[in-house]
């Protein structure tokens, strides 16, 4: 039973290659042909080919890190890969980890809203206007009382 499964595997995986390496050659082709476009336009031959060569990159990279499952196929498990016990090991694991914490309410202390008024530290001279400190009693440069309003 596993020998014929192997089989089929590896007869898929040749005519997967198969199919990659002529949508290569197919997209190798397209290239070609939008290059000579490029250029019987009147685009700059150098800029015609780093824009092919970018482009001839974003295909081919996936292909040659060897990326053989899909974005989706990575993120949910497969039906095979469950019946084997990864997938639900993997859960149980996750669930021993993994600890409910209970959040307890805090406790709200009581706050004083009454204030008392105090001297302030900088005073402004009703006579002539200069600032001082708060704890002079006679404005340095009139000489008059400072007075607290």
């Amino acid at each position: 039973m596993m020998d014929e499964i192997e089989k089929i595997e590896e007869t898929n995986a040749l005519r997967n290659n198969r199919f990659r390496v002529i949508l290569l050659i197919i997209y190798f082709c397209l290239l070609i042909i939008i290059y000579f476009i490029f250029v019987n336009v009147g685009v700059n031959p150098i800029v015609a080919f780093l824009i092919l060569l970018f482009m001839f990159v974003l295909v081919i990279g996936p292909l040659l890190r060897g990326l053989r499952k899909s974005f989706y196929s990575r993120m949910f498990v497969d039906k095979k890969k469950k019946d084997r016990g990864g997938y639900q090991q993997y859960k149980e694991n996750l669930k021993k980890k993994s600890k409910i914490i209970e959040y307890k309410p805090r406790k709200i202390r009581h706050v004083d809203l009454n204030i008392t008024y105090r001297k302030p530290l900088i005073v402004k001279c009703n006579y002539c206007g200069m600032t001082v400190a708060g704890f002079v009693k006679k404005c340095p440069r009139c000489g008059e009382l400072i007075e607290l309003d």
